[in-house]
């Protein structure tokens, strides 16, 4: 019994990973993770793919456009949720993922955070939509597009990613997807049914957001607590300057799209934003989950060693300069 009782207390106060459930260390792990991100890029990309041209058939150029309007303006509040805690969460928790009780913290912390950012941004969303005549006259679809906003908040593939456990996410990814193009395929069958494309792409990150925050809570020893305001305060400074360049980015790639559905025809944002799409997928399929794999791994290097963490980085860029 107490034999029982000490191996609880030592499982609760000590590393996250027992030394015989470790990840593999070094490479090994940063190509795992690779490829899981990989599989979780390619799904991303060619999901929209499978589905694009089936939509702008059966919707139409004008109802195809007015979906991916949404799905663009959406994208801004998706960034403001985001902040910067795919990177700095990611970076501490790689740091500390041996401290269980820091790990817990900085979750809680970022998961709080990331809530009140998802009020934040209906808050400011919602008198947008309601205030412009154009996006006021389809406001359903809007608003619709705005559940993956509650998705992003819901799933911390950061918390995965900070700890080099990202073989769960690609199953939860393609799972979704496969569900999601399925759904489409069933669901939509004349223009009429155009409000079941932000509902559908929605309730699909929404299913990956909330699996993901099972698995996590189930497979880490990790607890919610209650983060002090200065932690909060710590965790909002250590984003800051990631969410700048994030948000700046965002308005450089989405807004022609936003620009273009306000100034024009929702026809002219079909056809554009399915040029964007295939572009995307091409450009992005490698750079991304390679960025993602990475990035953890050197800020844990670098914690421990910046020659290290130096050496690592030189031996990347020459793999990359190949590739």
């Amino acid at each position: 019994m107490m034999g029982k009782r000490l191996s609880g207390s030592q499982h609760s106060n000590g590393p996250i990973f027992p030394q015989s459930n470790r990840p593999p260390s070094g490479g090994r792990r940063v190509l795992g993770n690779f490829f899981s991100l990989s599989i979780v890029q390619f799904a991303n990309y060619l999901a929209p793919l499978i589905t694009l041209p089936y939509l702008f058939r059966v919707l139409g150029d004008s109802k195809y456009g007015l979906v991916e309007l949404a799905r663009a303006v959406s994208v801004y509040f998706l960034m403001l949720t985001d902040y910067g805690f795919s990177l700095s969460a990611t970076r501490e928790i790689s740091v500390h993922r041996d401290d269980p009780q820091k790990v817990s913290e900085v979750f809680s912390s970022v998961m709080l955070l990331k809530f009140l950012l998802v009020i934040l941004s209906a808050a400011i969303f919602s008198p947008i939509v309601l205030a412009v005549p154009k996006l006021r006259a389809e406001w359903p679809v809007y608003f619709l597009s705005f559940g993956s906003v509650i998705g992003m908040w819901l799933f911390p593939i950061w918390l995965f990613q900070g700890l080099e456990r990202m073989k769960y996410i690609p199953m939860l990814n393609v799972t979704a997807k496969t569900l999601v193009i399925i759904s489409v395929f069933v669901f939509i069958k004349d223009a009429g049914d155009y409000l079941y494309a932000p509902l559908l792409q929605s309730a699909g990150t929404i299913l990956v957001g909330a699996a993901g925050l099972i698995i996590a809570l189930c497979k880490f020893p990790i607890r919610f607590r209650v983060p002090s305001v200065e932690v909060l305060r710590r965790e909002l400074v250590n984003g800051w300057h990631i969410f700048l360049s994030r948000m700046a980015t965002t308005f450089y790639t989405t807004s022609n799209i936003v620009i273009l559905g306000l100034l024009t025809d929702s026809s002219f944002v079909a056809y554009y934003a399915a040029g964007d799409k295939i572009v995307r997928a091409v450009t992005d399929g490698l750079q991304i989950p390679a960025s993602q794999a990475i990035f953890p791994h050197i800020g844990r290097l670098a914690a421990q060693s910046k020659q290290a963490a130096l050496r690592f980085t030189a031996q990347v860029a020459t793999v990359m300069s190949v590739v």
